[in-house]
């Protein structure tokens, strides 16, 4: 049986997955190609270097992570499903990978940049989330999006292992929360 070759998405996604479970370093390139049964010839057909592979897991983090997760709810959900269906996707995504990319920021200038550029892509969306849905000013549904995804990241980094009911109950009791206060409800 001949192996099967990996695309140039294969190496991103599997690279994706050894950062969440295995660090920074288990993107090396050789310690990558030993991992995934590949020859450094393979990983070089796809990128130039392992710059330009941090490069590109990180344009297809950001795709995956955000951008997808951003289109998907805006094109499903109509109203105040559209928080419920956010909450479902994110606290479905393996939350290891986001903990993965940000330990990368703190070793690599550019995944710093990116990360900063996402985290400012989630809190709008969530900002425009709360406005549509609670009626309140911009100022409040910034500050409101930014506190909910800082305790978002909060969790990932205190109980990045947990379970996915965990933090849909923590994400619940804060949205009813936010909603009493801010509806009176």
């Amino acid at each position: 049986m001949k192996p099967v070759k990996f695309a140039k998405e294969d190496w991103l996604a599997f690279g994706l997955k050894q950062l969440a479970s295995a660090g920074p370093n288990a993107l090396k390139v050789s310690v990558l190609c030993k991992a995934a049964g590949k020859t450094i010839g393979s990983f070089y057909h796809h990128f130039k270097d392992q710059s330009a592979y941090f490069e590109a897991l990180l344009r297809y983090w950001k795709q995956k992570n955000t951008i997808d997760v951003i289109e998907q709810v805006s094109a499903d959900s109509q109203g105040a499903n559209k928080a419920k269906q956010l909450e479902i996707i994110a606290m479905a995504m393996d939350q290891r990978e986001d903990v993965g990319i940000r330990v990368l920021a703190h070793q690599e200038t550019l995944a710093a940049a990116v990360v900063a550029e996402v985290d400012q892509m989630r809190i709008a969306f969530m900002q425009s989330l709360y406005q549509d849905q609670l009626k309140v000013s911009s100022s409040d549904a910034k500050l409101l999006a930014e506190l909910e995804y800082a305790a978002f990241v909060g969790t990932q980094t205190v109980w990045p292992r947990g379970s996915t009911e965990f933090g849909q109950s923590l994400s619940g009791l804060f949205h009813r929360m936010v909603k009493t206060h801010c509806t009176g409800a």
